[in-house]
């Protein structure tokens, strides 16, 4: 048992028919949806006024069929096995646990704060798998929503980017971003409108641009398929083929990668 009064790791068998898991701060009154070009996890809310992270709540995709199995375990430490993690960012607990649902009855009752959250899974399509580990981190201050949603283009990236992960200290020139019709076209209306900043290390930022520090919390690799030239500030994708894939480094390389959306938490220095 450790401090927290929990036996860990947590294990449960879920059954199905079964779409999805659900992980929950049991203080929150919602649920995120599915958008187009969630593979393995969700996070939005349209209640949310901030975009996150930390979340209060993600949904796990798995598609059990009727009769088949799913060994979920809750942990502490990252498994060391050949899982693969599918997923890493932040989660709330206000006060009175997480609900992890199917799995658990009882909600895991942890101080209130803020949790580093990971998925690992042992199959490359969430219809296949058949065992999954959710790692809690160690408790953070409780925190809402001051998170940056910042786009990195592709190209840049594998010109002369410096890689980072989930959990890297970064050191970024940001730009505000106003025109989202190159982003409509990569993303879709509907994710673009949350991009809050670009990075810029090739000099399109304004002169004097400061120095923005942060705290990696969260990488989507974007990939799509493009119309003309190269995968670069002059490409074209091709509407209906962009996607999003939940990624733990930008270092690539990734098959039609255009960029990469980074949720990116500010620190003092």
């Amino acid at each position: 048992m450790t401090d927290d009064g929990i036996h860990w790791p947590l294990r449960a068998v879920v059954t199905g028919p079964c779409d999805e898991v659900q992980v929950m701060d049991s203080t929150w009154q919602d649920a995120p949806v599915w958008r187009p070009g969630d593979k393995w996890v969700a996070t939005y809310a349209p209640c949310l006024t901030y975009p996150g992270p930390p979340h209060p709540g993600l949904l796990l995709r798995v598609g059990l069929a009727a009769g088949d199995h799913l060994e979920l375990t809750v942990a502490r430490e990252e498994p060391d096995d050949d899982l693969r993690c599918v997923f890493r960012s932040e989660l709330t607990n206000g006060g009175d646990g997480l609900a992890v649902f199917p799995g658990f009855v009882d909600d895991l009752v942890l101080p209130r704060g803020t949790y580093p959250v990971s998925v690992w899974v042992d199959a490359d399509q969430p219809n296949a798998v058949r065992r999954c580990v959710i790692v809690l981190g160690d408790q953070e201050p409780f925190r809402l929503g001051r998170s940056m949603l910042v786009w990195v283009d592709g190209w840049q990236m594998e010109c002369c980017g410096e890689p980072f992960t989930v959990g890297s200290r970064v050191e970024w020139t940001l730009y505000e971003v106003s025109s989202r019709d190159w982003l409509d076209s990569v993303l879709g209306e509907e994710f673009a409108e949350e991009v809050t900043h670009g990075e810029e290390h090739h000099g399109g930022a304004a002169d004097g641009a400061p120095t923005t520090v942060g705290l990696v919390r969260r990488i989507r690799a974007v990939v799509s398929k493009v119309g003309v030239g190269q995968l670069g500030a002059g490409a074209t994708p091709i509407p209906a083929t962009g996607r999003l894939v939940d990624v733990t480094d930008a270092d690539g390389p990734y098959q039609d990668l255009i960029g990469y959306l980074v949720d990116l938490r500010p620190t003092e220095e």
